[in-house]
Protein backbone atom coordinates (compact mmCIF):
# COMPACT_ATOMS: atom_id res chain seq x y z
CA UNK A 1 0.00 0.00 0.00
CA UNK A 2 2.67 2.32 0.74
CA UNK A 3 4.37 1.85 -2.96
CA UNK A 4 0.83 2.51 -4.07
CA UNK A 5 0.81 5.83 -1.82
CA UNK A 6 4.31 6.80 -2.75
CA UNK A 7 3.32 6.02 -6.94
CA UNK A 8 0.10 8.25 -6.67
CA UNK A 9 2.26 11.36 -4.86
CA UNK A 10 4.98 11.14 -7.58
CA UNK A 11 2.28 11.25 -10.51
CA UNK A 12 0.90 14.34 -8.54
CA UNK A 13 3.61 16.03 -8.58
CA UNK A 14 4.76 15.29 -11.74
CA UNK A 15 1.62 16.46 -13.39
CA UNK A 16 1.85 19.64 -14.92
CA UNK A 17 -1.81 20.42 -14.58
CA UNK A 18 -1.08 20.22 -10.81
CA UNK A 19 1.12 23.54 -10.93
CA UNK A 20 -0.97 24.84 -13.83
CA UNK A 21 -3.98 24.93 -10.98
CA UNK A 22 -2.34 25.79 -7.66
CA UNK A 23 -1.10 28.96 -9.42
CA UNK A 24 -4.45 29.57 -10.89
CA UNK A 25 -5.52 29.59 -6.88
CA UNK A 26 -3.15 31.51 -5.83
CA UNK A 27 -4.06 34.44 -8.57
CA UNK A 28 -7.10 34.44 -7.97
CA UNK A 29 -5.60 35.20 -4.19
CA UNK A 30 -4.03 37.90 -5.93
CA UNK A 31 -6.25 39.48 -7.53
CA UNK A 32 -8.97 39.66 -4.70
CA UNK A 33 -5.56 40.93 -2.16
CA UNK A 34 -5.11 43.60 -5.08
CA UNK A 35 -8.62 44.93 -5.53
CA UNK A 36 -9.30 45.48 -1.51
CA UNK A 37 -6.05 46.99 -1.54
CA UNK A 38 -6.61 49.56 -4.27
CA UNK A 39 -10.40 49.82 -3.86
CA UNK A 40 -11.68 47.95 -0.35
CA UNK A 41 -12.13 51.44 1.32
CA UNK A 42 -14.55 52.96 -1.03
CA UNK A 43 -16.22 49.31 -1.15
CA UNK A 44 -16.51 49.46 2.74
CA UNK A 45 -18.04 52.97 2.69
CA UNK A 46 -21.04 52.39 0.24
CA UNK A 47 -21.91 49.20 1.50
CA UNK A 48 -21.98 50.67 5.17
CA UNK A 49 -23.19 54.18 3.79
CA UNK A 50 -26.68 53.62 5.69
CA UNK A 51 -25.09 51.97 8.72
CA UNK A 52 -22.99 54.90 9.30
CA UNK A 53 -26.10 57.19 10.54
CA UNK A 54 -27.32 54.57 12.79
CA UNK A 55 -23.63 53.01 14.30
CA UNK A 56 -20.75 54.68 15.46
CA UNK A 57 -17.45 52.46 13.92
CA UNK A 58 -14.21 52.73 15.66
CA UNK A 59 -10.59 51.95 13.83
CA UNK A 60 -10.37 50.37 10.33
CA UNK A 61 -12.90 48.14 8.84
CA UNK A 62 -10.82 47.40 6.04
CA UNK A 63 -8.36 44.87 8.21
CA UNK A 64 -6.77 41.48 7.73
CA UNK A 65 -9.81 39.67 9.04
CA UNK A 66 -12.53 40.98 6.46
CA UNK A 67 -10.02 40.51 3.48
CA UNK A 68 -9.52 36.59 4.55
CA UNK A 69 -12.85 36.44 4.53
CA UNK A 70 -12.81 37.92 1.09
CA UNK A 71 -10.43 35.77 -0.38
CA UNK A 72 -11.97 32.63 1.44
CA UNK A 73 -15.20 33.22 0.33
CA UNK A 74 -14.53 34.13 -3.14
CA UNK A 75 -12.65 30.80 -3.80
CA UNK A 76 -15.60 28.56 -2.80
CA UNK A 77 -16.43 27.75 -6.07
CA UNK A 78 -13.13 27.76 -7.60
CA UNK A 79 -11.16 25.37 -5.15
CA UNK A 80 -13.42 22.67 -5.37
CA UNK A 81 -13.73 23.24 -8.66
CA UNK A 82 -9.49 22.95 -9.27
CA UNK A 83 -9.15 20.45 -7.57
CA UNK A 84 -11.76 18.24 -9.21
CA UNK A 85 -9.21 18.79 -12.58
CA UNK A 86 -6.50 17.74 -11.38
CA UNK A 87 -7.48 14.41 -9.27
CA UNK A 88 -9.36 13.71 -12.44
CA UNK A 89 -6.08 14.21 -14.38
CA UNK A 90 -4.71 10.95 -12.42
CA UNK A 91 -7.16 8.86 -13.70
CA UNK A 92 -7.32 10.06 -17.37
CA UNK A 93 -3.93 10.69 -18.07
CA UNK A 94 -3.57 6.79 -17.01
CA UNK A 95 -6.12 5.57 -19.00
CA UNK A 96 -5.12 7.61 -22.40
CA UNK A 97 -1.39 6.51 -21.80
CA UNK A 98 -2.84 2.82 -21.67
CA UNK A 99 -1.07 2.69 -18.33
CA UNK A 100 -4.31 2.07 -16.58
CA UNK A 101 -4.28 -1.57 -18.53
CA UNK A 102 -1.26 -2.39 -17.35
CA UNK A 103 -1.51 -1.26 -13.33
CA UNK A 104 -4.73 -3.66 -13.56
CA UNK A 105 -2.19 -6.61 -14.91
CA UNK A 106 -0.03 -6.01 -11.62
CA UNK A 107 -1.08 -8.55 -8.71
CA UNK A 108 -2.18 -5.35 -6.81
CA UNK A 109 -6.28 -5.66 -5.52
CA UNK A 110 -8.07 -2.72 -7.19
CA UNK A 111 -9.89 -1.33 -4.24
CA UNK A 112 -6.27 -0.81 -2.93
CA UNK A 113 -5.62 0.84 -6.18
CA UNK A 114 -8.76 3.07 -5.89
CA UNK A 115 -8.26 3.54 -2.40
CA UNK A 116 -4.71 4.88 -2.53
CA UNK A 117 -6.13 7.85 -5.47
CA UNK A 118 -8.53 8.42 -2.31
CA UNK A 119 -6.34 9.06 0.20
CA UNK A 120 -3.84 10.84 -2.62
CA UNK A 121 -6.71 13.23 -3.16
CA UNK A 122 -7.43 13.76 0.46
CA UNK A 123 -4.07 15.04 1.68
CA UNK A 124 -3.42 17.09 -1.54
CA UNK A 125 -6.73 18.80 -0.76
CA UNK A 126 -6.06 19.24 2.68
CA UNK A 127 -2.38 20.33 2.12
CA UNK A 128 -3.90 23.29 -0.40
CA UNK A 129 -7.06 24.72 1.88
CA UNK A 130 -4.45 24.81 4.52
CA UNK A 131 -2.00 26.71 2.58
CA UNK A 132 -4.91 28.69 1.02
CA UNK A 133 -5.60 29.37 4.12
CA UNK A 134 -1.98 30.42 5.92
CA UNK A 135 -1.42 32.82 2.80
CA UNK A 136 -4.07 34.45 2.72
CA UNK A 137 -4.08 35.18 6.66
CA UNK A 138 -0.15 36.24 6.20
CA UNK A 139 -0.85 38.47 3.54
CA UNK A 140 -3.84 40.08 4.55
CA UNK A 141 -2.37 41.56 8.08
CA UNK A 142 0.74 42.18 6.42
CA UNK A 143 -1.09 44.40 4.21
CA UNK A 144 -3.87 45.43 6.22
CA UNK A 145 -3.34 44.64 9.76
CA UNK A 146 -5.15 44.43 12.80
CA UNK A 147 -7.69 47.31 12.07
Amino acid sequence: MRALLATEFYKLIKQSRTYYALAAIFVIEGVVLFSAYYQGAGIIDIVLSNLKDTFYFEGNLLNGNLVTYFILNSLWFHVPLILIIIMSGLLTTEYKDKTLQTVMMQPVKKWQYIFSKYIVAIVFTTCVVFVLALTSFLLSYALFGKG
